[in-house]
């Protein structure tokens, strides 16, 4: 039962992520076939406009789909709750805009950082690995580091991002409760 609700709710929330985001895809994608039937230098402009619109619907939409996590993990994982487009607006209205939106910008920061942090501090560890067997043998380097990449990959995604992951809708979750 546990197993199957969690792939449900995996499965859920893949769902509304993918639907969320594609309103913004078909945006950037309407502004670059816009402006390339134009040309020329309104065709450019075309392109400079739609690209702010453009992130600028893709943030709302990203508030949106936080929102929209929130909701559905209140109603006990159901699908319909992320898509119910009123609930979602009022909670981001009840929160206020601006709040969600300096919350979200800082939480992708925060990340962006911590996971060049660790990246930054594992790499210099494959280096320092492999720069202290350049003197068995300089075809030992290439191996330590093609290694040491593949395992900077691994504890990134295996150890460092679910934890990122569970502080990211920690803060989320607190957001949610701010209405």
């Amino acid at each position: 039962l546990i197993v199957t609700r969690t792939a449900s709710s995996y499965v859920s929330s893949l769902t509304h992520r993918y639907v969320y985001s594609l309103v913004p895809m078909i945006l950037f994608v309407l502004v670059f076939f816009a402006a390339k039937s134009v040309g020329g230098t309104a065709g450019g402009l075309i392109i400079v406009l739609g690209i702010i619109l453009g992130i600028i619907v893709s943030i709302f939409f990203a508030l949106m789909s936080v929102i929209a996590i929130a909701e559905m993990a209140e109603n006990e994982d159901k699908l319909s709750a992320a898509f119910n487009i009123n609930g979602i607006i009022d909670a981001l209205k009840s929160i206020g805009y601006l709040n969600a939106a300096g919350t979200w910008i800082g939480m992708e920061i925060i990340i962006a950082v911590l996971y060049v942090l660790v990246f930054a501090i594992l790499h210099f560890i494959v280096l320092f690995l492999g720069f202290s067997t350049t003197l068995v043998g300089a075809n030992i380097f290439g191996g330590v580091i093609s290694v040491g990449t593949f395992v900077i990959v691994l504890i990134l995604n295996l150890l460092v991002s679910p934890y990122l992951c569970l502080f990211q809708y920690r803060v989320y979750g607190l957001l949610y409760n701010l209405q």
